[in-house]
């Protein structure tokens, strides 16, 4: 059955990296004990500098794509949406489907 992932790439605000860590952090924690599908949840900060200036990252793996389209309107998603928002100037997201086999 093929993976579903979710990856966000953040550009922090200039002093806050490690306040937006510890939101995505808690976030994610949460979407994956409350959000049907929401599989895997792991974030981070960058540390090579090889990022185009962007600071902080999520990657997410779900079940299907219906659950991937879902989280958007879950409580969940909307609380780690207020959270993190003060902490970050812009995004990016890229959502691709990983073949699954043997």
């Amino acid at each position: 059955m093929p993976k579903i992932w979710h990856v966000v790439l953040y550009r922090a605000k200039p002093g806050h990296e490690e306040a937006l860590a510890e939101a995505m952090a808690a976030a994610g924690r949460r979407l994956v004990a409350e959000v049907p599908g929401f599989l895997a949840f792991r974030s981070g900060r960058d540390f090579g500098g090889r990022s185009g200036g962007y600071t902080n990252c999520i990657v997410a793996e779900f079940a299907d794509r219906e659950s991937l389209d879902q989280r958007v309107t879950h409580e969940a998603h909307r609380i780690l949406r207020a959270t993190t928002q003060p902490h970050y100037e812009t995004s990016i997201a890229f959502d691709f489907e990983e073949p699954g086999g043997p």
